[in-house]
């Protein structure tokens, strides 16, 4: 026999349930659309750079620079090398990838960071000797329990990274480059194409590459760029 009492109690806190997820999902929805917007306000400006640096690479012959994969191995005049940034490779050192795993500090994001975590797993797979900058909780405490080496962690203090955050991390991550800690530097973040494509994508930051990245500017749906030719004034 059913108990009107219980049934009551039961619809009641069904209907709880709902009037909190529906809130829950328009507070999602809100902050889905706002991160949405930024990354438009923001997306021109980083094709516009990759735009800008391949135009300023295919017009200059020899690359005399830590950053740039087989830099030249000597200058012509000391002056040339005291502006070259050095690398310090250790001594009997392997090679060593770093890789950079972008995840959330809070759960509650259905696939987003479980996507992101196994394209890591898949990149470390590949690569010799991978050590971990991981950027985000949820990174984390997945990684923590793994045989992974984490060299470093960090977190966002608000919701809506700033261009602090983003400096804070390239420079630690730089100045490992140029201390020869490793060799490459990959990021594995979640690419928006839209609200319901999300994409898990793997970009290698370090060292910079000209083919690579007009390959990038390919996927771009860019129209193929030419070589320019600028004259530096001084060199």
């Amino acid at each position: 026999m059913v108990n009107l009492r219980d049934l009551r109690m039961r619809m009641r806190a069904i209907s709880q349930t709902l009037q909190v997820t529906k809130a829950m999902n328009l507070i999602s929805t809100s902050k889905l659309r706002k991160g949405r917007r930024v990354l438009e306000d923001t997306e021109p400006y980083f094709v516009r750079i990759h735009k800008s640096m391949f135009d300023l690479l295919s017009s200059v012959e020899d690359v005399h620079s830590a950053f740039f994969r087989n830099p030249a191995p000597s200058l012509s005049t000391e002056s040339d090398q005291a502006k070259v940034p050095l690398r310090k490779p250790l001594p009997g050192k392997s090679s060593r990838a770093a890789v950079i795993v972008v995840t959330s500090d809070k759960g509650l994001a259905g696939g987003y960071n479980a996507n992101v975590i196994r394209r890591a797993k898949e990149l470390c797979e590949t690569l010799d000797n991978p050590v971990l900058v991981l950027i985000g909780n949820i990174g984390y405490r997945y990684f923590a329990h793994t045989p992974h080496i984490i060299l470093e962690t960090f977190t966002c203090r608000s919701q809506l990274p700033t261009l602090d955050d983003a400096t804070e991390v390239s420079s630690y991550v730089i100045s490992q480059f140029l201390w020869g800690v490793f060799d490459e530097i990959y990021v594995v973040y979640t690419h928006m194409h839209s609200t319901i494509k999300l994409l898990p994508t793997v970009n290698q930051i370090l060292p910079l590459d000209k083919k690579t990245i007009q390959a990038e500017l390919s996927t771009m749906g860019d129209v193929k760029r030419v070589d320019l030719h600028f004259e530096f004034l001084p060199s």
